[in-house]
């Protein structure tokens, strides 16, 4: 399909290492779908998934393509893409899972690929807790990086959006919060597993089982 193979061109544009095209390409990108219609807007998600999906094989391009994706949905344009009606939000969350369990070591890619789970916070059930639970597995990743990396991310999504995610839950939004803030995410696991623990049912979620 020639779209995607033009939005593959923008996307990796807009993913790339020069600051001038990338800057462009991404402002075009979104300015266009800004203007889309819903019908136009599916299509255009439908081929974003594609352009992922078909990048997977490639870790040179797959980051350009992961940062392209974070830019265009911080923007908020594929919000009203919810599900069940709509299978984006599920297609992504997917992939996204499956780039971190089998790229697990490569640290800039996982900390992509967390960066977007913390954005599909705003898709409704169940893709919210599902991107919940890898993002808060992700508290305790071998990595002090990436534990730090989640921490931040996750606490600006939660304070983005405050209102999806705790409607009428003002105590629990004010823990996570200061549990996101306070906790020293780059010390060792054993330090601050039991503070990670806390945020499962903070969020509404199974805490995790003792093994």
């Amino acid at each position: 399909c020639y779209r995607d193979v033009l939005l593959y061109a923008f996307m990796v544009s807009a993913g790339g290492l020069s600051r001038t095209v990338a800057d462009a390409a991404s402002q075009a990108l979104i300015k266009h779908v800004h203007y889309c219609d819903e019908v136009s807007l599916a299509n255009i998600a439908a081929s974003l998934v594609t352009v992922l999906r078909e990048s997977t094989s490639s870790e040179s391009r797959l980051p350009h393509i992961l940062k392209a994706l974070d830019m265009i949905l911080s923007q908020g344009v594929f919000n009203q893409l919810q599900p069940p009606e709509n299978k984006f939000s599920a297609a992504l969350f997917n992939m996204l899972r499956s780039f971190i369990a089998t790229h697990n070591g490569n640290l800039p890619l996982v900390s992509s690929a967390a960066k977007i789970l913390c954005l599909l916070v705003v898709f409704r059930e169940p893709i919210r807790s599902a991107a919940l639970k890898v993002i808060l597995t992700l508290l305790c990743h071998r990595s002090p990086k990436i534990r730090s990396s989640v921490g931040k991310q996750l606490y600006m999504s939660v304070t983005t959006h405050e209102e999806e995610l705790f409607e009428n839950k003002a105590d629990e939004l004010e823990k996570v919060q200061e549990l996101l803030l306070t906790t020293p995410w780059s010390q060792p696991v054993t330090m601050i597993k039991a503070s990670r623990n806390q945020l499962f049912p903070l969020f509404g979620l199974d805490p995790p089982k003792a093994v």
